[in-house]
Parts: structure tokens; C-alpha cells; sequence
């Protein structure tokens, strides 16, 4: 039995179609097919029964994928680990998290830990919390940081690391900048700027707070970060944000962020990949982290 026989099974019980999973290989669709037979003669059983074009996996095919995705996770973690212990360059640690939640995290990742640890070098990207879920899940970064209560994932780990709250952002001539602090009725027929339907944790909540008094929220939706901001100093529309320590918001007098009577607080943390090798690099920031900024 070969490492590469159960890629191909892997790939033909996810995909359902020998063709399909042969691209995916790279390989010929009779290179599949022979290989799964093959594995199917040595094991003594049938693993796949294909049915007018349909691929159906028997009793003991689930349970012997089951087994195989683990064994083809501990490879790839294997893989990983040797790679880390020999690697005697420098070590790159990807990561995510979203500016809006995580803008205290910019000095540590471009000024403190580096300083510490010369060694690595973290590659960044500004997403949002469910699509941090998503590329972590998908190997495609290493750690994320970002709203805990959207992190709730059995193959996902959390540290907790700070308590924030939601504040409601105005330009200086809207009457809630007079205020000091509003009530979630005071939403009631403000027009509301927010970034990607259904995207943001922002939403989630004021919409559920809303809903709570039996407002039915007036959302305007845009596609970049920045209309959300630009619109709000304009005095068009008026947003919520998860920080009001970015800089767009704390450097400017164009945007007032204001507290909620009743806070509206949330969690955020350092998430990652539970089924996977966890790199030195990674460690070495989660250990920084705990240590220095909780």
C-alpha cells in the first residue's frame, strides 16, 4: 500500500468522479482506476462501486477513508515538521486578521516581534474573521486573529486574548456626536454603511440588538472598507465598528466614535488549525502573545 494510492482513493471519495479527481492528480483517469484497483485486490475488499457513471462508497470505503484522511493529515504534519527542524534559514509565518479588529496587532507584527525574533517573517493578510476560519481550515494560513464568538469550530483552537466593544461611528455633524453615548434605539431610520451583506460580525450583532426592539435595520451595503469610512465622514450614513483604535478613526475629526449606553462587547483571539503541525514560528507568537500582551 503506497502513500500515493491513498491520495487517489481520498480524491475520488471527495469528488465523486474518477475524471474529475484525475485532474486534480495530474495523473491519467486509468492511472486512478488501476491504482484503486490495485489497493481494492490488496485489501481483500471493494472500496468504490461506480454505478451507471456514479461513485458510491461501500461500508468499508467510509470506513477506510476515514482512517486514510487521517493518515494522509499525519503525513502532510510530518512533512511539516521535518521541514521546520531543518529549516536554517528564515522562517515564514502566515497569518490573518482583520484591521478593523485587530489594528493594536500592527506594531507587534511589523516592530516588536521582529525584533525578538529576527528569524521569522510573518506574511499578513487584512480578512475578515469567517474568512479567517476558512483559510485556516484550508492550510492556507498558519494563525488567525479575530472575533472568538466566530471561531466556534470543533477542528478550530482559541486563545482568548482581549475583550472589545462595538461603537457606533458619525461624522462631527450628525447629532450623535453631541451625545455621550447612544442607546440602540437611537438607530431607529438611520441609514446604516456596512461592509459586505452578511460578512461582519458588526452586523450580526446590531441586527440582532435591533431586532431585540422590533427595528427593522435600514443597511446600506459597499464592497471596500475604506467607502465605509469615506461615507461616515461625508455625514451620508453612519456604521458600527468592532475598533475604534484604528487610525482612519482615532487621527481624524471627520469620524466621532461613540459607546452604546448598554456596551456591546465581544471577544477576540488567536485562532488555528487544531489538526495540523503547529511550526516553531507559529508557537513562538502565540507564546509572545500570551506573554506579553494578555
Amino acid at each position: 500500500m503506497e502513500l500515493r494510492q491513498l491520495e487517489y482513493f481520498a480524491a475520488v471519495a471527495r469528488l465523486k468522479n474518477y475524471t474529475r479527481a484525475a485532474d486534480e492528480m495530474y495523473v491519467s483517469q486509468p492511472t486512478i482506476s488501476v491504482s484503486i484497483q490495485k489497493l481494492e485486490e490488496e485489501l481483500g475488499t471493494k472500496l468504490i462501486i461506480r454505478d451507471n457513471k456514479k461513485v458510491i462508497l461501500t461500508h468499508e470505503g467510509e470506513i477506510f477513508l476515514a482512517h486514510t484522511e487521517k493518515l494522509l493529515g499525519d503525513a502532510k504534519n510530518l512533512q511539516e515538521l521535518i521541514k521546520d527542524m531543518a529549516m536554517n534559514k528564515k522562517r515564514i509565518l502566515k497569518m490573518a486578521f482583520p484591521s478593523t479588529v485587530g489594528s493594536w496587532l500592527w506594531p507587534v507584527v511589523i516592530e516588536r516581534f521582529p525584533f525578538l525574533y529576527p528569524d521569522i517573517e510573518i506574511e499578513f493578510k487584512d480578512i475578515g474573521t469567517l474568512e479567517i476560519i476558512d483559510a485556516l481550515l484550508n492550510d492556507d494560513i498558519e494563525l488567525g486573529y479575530g472575533v472568538v464568538e466566530w471561531g466556534d469550530n470543533e477542528n478550530i483552537e482559541i486563545q482568548e486574548v482581549k475583550e472589545m466593544e462595538i461603537k457606533v461611528i458619525v461624522g462631527p455633524e450628525h447629532p450623535f456626536a453631541k451625545k455621550e453615548a447612544v442607546s440602540i434605539g437611537d438607530l431607529y431610520g438611520e441609514d446604516i454603511i456596512m461592509y459586505k451583506k452578511g460578512t461582519t460580525f458588526t452586523e450580526e450583532r446590531i441586527t440582532e440588538e435591533l431586532l431585540k426592539l422590533g427595528i427593522s435595520p435600514n443597511y446600506i451595503y459597499v464592497m471596500e472598507q475604506s467607502t465605509v469610512f469615506d461615507v461616515v465622514s461625508q455625514g451620508l450614513a453612519i456604521s458600527v465598528t468592532l475598533d475604534d483604535s484604528i487610525s482612519i478613526i482615532k487621527d481624524t475629526s471627520s469620524i466621532i466614535a461613540k459607546s452604546f449606553e448598554k456596551p456591546i462587547r465581544f471577544k477576540t483571539g488567536l485562532m488555528w488549525n487544531k489538526n495540523r503541525y503547529l511550526s516553531v514560528s507559529a508557537r513562538s507568537f502565540i507564546d509572545y502573545i500570551i506573554t506579553e500582551c494578555i
